[in-house]
């Protein structure tokens, strides 16, 4: 849509957008789903992948909260490959894009109180992939994200 801002987050072989940002859920177990969609710039397939602690995969609201991330479709389960700590991988075709939908927790005791268009930080380690094995690294902060709710 013209005159629209984008958040994403540009690298030499892929871009990064954000989609949405929405909370659903119900009180006793509320979370946050991020939906980037990842668009290839190169002739060749990328294979994307989040390594090991996926501690380094977090929301941050406006107060500080950190919404630890949980799952994902697309990116994040579970894989046979070792180099990755379990991460599954998102393929994308050589220039083309591919979604992923990424589910964190909303921190609890109390949790906090966060309204429409609050803005949020994604931050997230993510890896490009060879030969099983991550060949390089691709560091995402992407801020002022808008909940959408």
């Amino acid at each position: 849509m013209p005159g629209t801002l984008r958040l994403l987050q540009e690298f030499s072989n892929v871009r990064v957008e954000v989609e949405s940002l929405t909370g659903s859920g119900s009180n006793n177990r509320p979370k946050m789903t991020l939906l980037l969609n990842y668009v290839n710039k190169t002739d060749k397939e990328l294979v994307i992948g989040l390594p090991g602690l996926w501690a380094d995969t977090f929301l941050l609201d406006s107060k500080g909260n950190t919404y630890r991330f949980e799952h994902g479709t697309g990116l994040g389960g579970s894989s046979p490959f070792p180099g990755l700590g379990g991460g599954i991988l998102l393929h994308v075709p050589s220039k083309d894009s591919a979604a992923a939908s990424l589910s964190f927790a909303v921190p609890c005791c109390p949790s906090p109180e966060v309204k429409k268009n609050s803005p949020f930080r994604f931050s997230s380690q993510q890896a490009l992939v060879e030969n099983d094995r991550p060949r390089s690294g691709l560091n995402l902060s992407i801020r002022d994200i808008p909940l959408a709710q």
